[in-house]
């Protein structure tokens, strides 16, 4: 249930991770003891029988945090399974009540035959004395429900995953969101390097998620500025987003979803004990993962050009995409498509349009 050492492992407390009470991690604990959990079903029976029932969000934080890994392959496949085994279970119970009330009435129904039956052997004058009984609707049977089934599902997206750890987890566990950048994003000084080498008002450039902002407005000029948490895969540090930056580009820290490009000064603050570094940042630019195949295909856009004229074409069409495109999505014909001599040359240079 808390954290602990395993096989030289850290083993993460279940009751650690966002929503997941100690009691339905007590629970979850003591069922595995009995053998692993062989569905979302088998879990939900076998967890609320020994301790507090496990409700939808309780179960979807378990899936996204990772927990439920060993019951599928998918976590997306699990959070669909999930949403139709809490729906099979309500519509089960309305089932439930259903029968019950369509037995009763059945049993009726039954009852008043036999009193319909019990009035036809009366006699005429016994029957003048005592009205028929009238005869009931048959009652409709309720259609029993269709069983959950944990149907494939496409996986969330490695950005999607590791936005889902961090969130319930407080840090990222199977990746870092840097690790899905491509190539030419993954240099450069790291924030720990900042902390212990850099030198005070020394430009620097880094990649890293920002881990919070906090808005706020100068009582002197009541212009609003940012306080940022930094963090990549070394360390994390604080950084200022001042009034005259923040006017610009402010708006980028509304979505910390993906990783950013950071151009900042050190601010240093040394004492013969402590050595405080923040960043004063000055420039920052939301960066893009690298695609997925499936992606890669949609995007891709097939450029016919002569020798002579390429890198005008090539420069023409960065232009007009600048936002989106990366020279890596561009595949370039050299001479004509019709002319069975032409060759492909893919563009493999790893610099995002625009941007240098």
């Amino acid at each position: 249930m808390e954290f602990g050492i395993s096989d030289d492992s850290l083993r993460f407390g279940l009751a650690a991770i966002k929503n997941i009470s100690q009691g339905v991690a007590r629970a979850i604990i003591k069922c595995r003891k009995c053998g692993e959990f062989k569905n979302i079903q088998d879990f939900i029976d076998r967890v609320s029988a020994v301790g507090t029932p496990v409700n939808r969000r309780q179960f979807q934080s378990l899936v996204l945090a990772g927990a439920c890994d060993s019951l599928y392959q998918s976590r997306h496949a699990l959070m669909q399974g999930i949403e139709n085994t809490y729906q099979f279970k309500d519509a089960f119970s309305k089932y439930e009540r259903a029968m019950d009330r369509y037995l009763e009435r059945q049993d009726q129904c039954e009852q008043r035959l036999a009193e319909i039956e019990a009035w036809s052997a009366l006699t005429k004058e016994e029957k003048r004395e005592k009205k028929k009984p009238g005869k009931l609707k048959d009652p409709v049977k309720p259609e029993a429900p269709r069983s959950a089934d944990l149907s494939d599902q496409k996986e969330f997206s490695k950005a999607e995953i590791l936005k889902n750890e961090r969130e319930l987890l407080g840090f990222y566990i199977s990746g870092h969101p840097i690790n899905l950048l491509d190539d030419r994003w993954k240099y450069g000084v790291s924030i720990s390097q900042i902390k212990e080498r850099v030198e005070n008002k020394q430009q620097v450039t880094l990649v890293a998620m920002i881990q919070s902002a906090t808005i706020k407005t100068s009582k002197s000029s009541q212009k609003k500025y940012a306080n940022l948490v930094l963090e990549d895969k070394t360390a994390t540090i604080e950084a200022v987003l001042f009034p005259q930056v923040f006017a610009k580009q402010g708006e980028l820290v509304d979505d910390l979803s993906r990783p950013f490009l950071l151009h900042c000064k050190t601010d240093i603050t040394e004492t013969d004990e402590s050595r405080i570094v923040r960043l004063h940042v000055h420039k920052l630019q939301k960066l893009n993962y690298v695609q997925t195949t499936e992606e890669e295909q949609a995007k891709t856009i097939e450029v016919s050009s002569s020798l002579s004229t390429i890198d005008q074409t090539i420069h023409n069409l960065a232009e007009a995409n600048s936002d989106t495109l990366l020279l890596s999505d561009i595949k370039v014909f050299l001479g004509s498509p019709n002319n069975k001599g032409w060759k492909e040359r893919l563009n493999t240079i790893k610099t995002k349009v625009g941007l240098s």
